[in-house]
């Protein structure tokens, strides 16, 4: 990519800070974001929309265990029932502007 920016406007040089070896080992694409990122704040979001997490359509879909921790998790700390419906906990959780879990702890703290 950097090589095909170089030239766009004109000519230019590219510098590459690898060794031919990684350049072959290098990954051709990254992992979606959505693939590694801890889930429980977004599922909580989607929530007090109004909408499941489940139910939404991405262009890359995350991975089911990713979306089970986050479910379990605010399931864990009483954010949403079993049947995955908001608490008000879980409304009062979604107020703090951090993650879930740092939010209980704080709500937490108060009693």
């Amino acid at each position: 990519q950097r090589q095909g920016r170089a030239g766009r406007t004109g000519p230019g040089i590219c510098y590459k800070l690898w060794t031919p070896h990684e350049e072959k080992t290098m990954q051709i694409r990254f992992k979606p974001e959505i693939q590694s990122a801890d889930l429980t704040e977004p599922i909580l979001q989607t929530h007090i929309f109004g909408s499941n997490f489940q139910e939404l359509n991405f262009i890359d879909d995350p991975y089911p265990v990713n979306v089970q921790i986050g479910y379990n998790f605010l399931k864990e700390i009483h954010a949403l029932t079993e049947d995955l419906v908001l608490t008000d906990k879980g409304k009062e959780i979604s107020k703090y502007p951090t993650h879930p879990r740092i939010a209980n702890m704080l709500l937490e703290s108060k009693h």
